[in-house]
């Protein structure tokens, strides 16, 4: 079993599943890749407009219908991905409805031109509410190609997510070799697909899968495509993976 904790498979809700067939299509897709736990993570920024729960809400229980016709044993939990921007605290404070599974830990993601010092102090701000963050697609960010600037986020607590398919090298083999420097000091806690659709940006968990196995061994490609998911989105005190 994997896990997918950063999908973008709620039909009209951002620029991920188009429609019911395309977002049918990429749990399709999933279940096939051996994923039977999928967290549904629509993008959500401050100016989403009142009616984002009700439609993400609407959107989130059509897809649960959908993945019981798929399969018995597929699970569809409830997350966003964050833009972060200073009213996000804000938003924060007033509702929980934005985490990933009801948790206190929420998945978070800036502007590719964002600067370290941003990134760091909104880390810090939202800690300081009570929150743990998760750091959505790290390896997009040229602020963070500096491995001691990753170290410093993980000391701080902040969970580390990449994508698979920059993983398994489809953004280049540079970004796959770096990588994988991060996975060999331990940097990186967990790989998902944040998958948009079945073509462009589909989900690639079983390529990653395998390509993890070899490289990594079957415990650790355990760990950041299954165990820590599990511990984060299921965690009773969300005290961190």
């Amino acid at each position: 079993m994997f896990i997918d904790m950063h999908t973008h498979v709620l039909p009209k809700i951002d620029d991920g599943a188009a429609d019911a067939e395309a977002a049918f299509q990429m749990l399709k897709k999933s279940y096939e890749e051996g994923v039977k736990i999928l967290v549904a993570t629509p993008h959500y920024h401050c100016q989403a407009g009142e009616d984002w729960e009700e439609r993400r809400q609407t959107a989130y229980r059509q897809v649960c219908d959908m993945a019981a016709q798929i399969g018995s044993d597929m699970q569809i939990l409830l997350g966003a991905e964050l833009f972060y921007e200073s009213q996000l605290l804000e938003e924060l404070k007033r509702t929980n409805n934005l985490t990933l599974n009801h948790t206190k830990f929420v998945l978070v993601e800036f502007s590719l031109d964002v600067n370290y010092l941003y990134i760091k102090n909104a880390m810090r701000a939202l800690q300081a509410i009570g929150y743990f963050p998760v750091l959505a697609h790290v390896e997009r960010y040229p602020a963070l190609t500096r491995i001691d600037r990753i170290e410093e986020l993980a000391d701080m607590g902040i969970k580390i997510q990449v994508n698979a398919e920059s993983v398994t090298g489809k953004n280049g083999w540079h970004l796959k070799r770096h990588l994988m420097k991060l996975m060999r000091q331990d940097l990186i806690d967990l790989v998902a697909t944040d998958a948009h659709d079945t073509e462009k940006r589909p989900a690639g968990m079983h390529a990653c899968v395998k390509y993890l196995t070899r490289k990594m061994g079957v415990d650790y490609c355990q760990k950041v495509c299954e165990s820590n998911a599990q511990h984060l989105l299921f965690c009773e005190t969300c005290g961190g993976v």
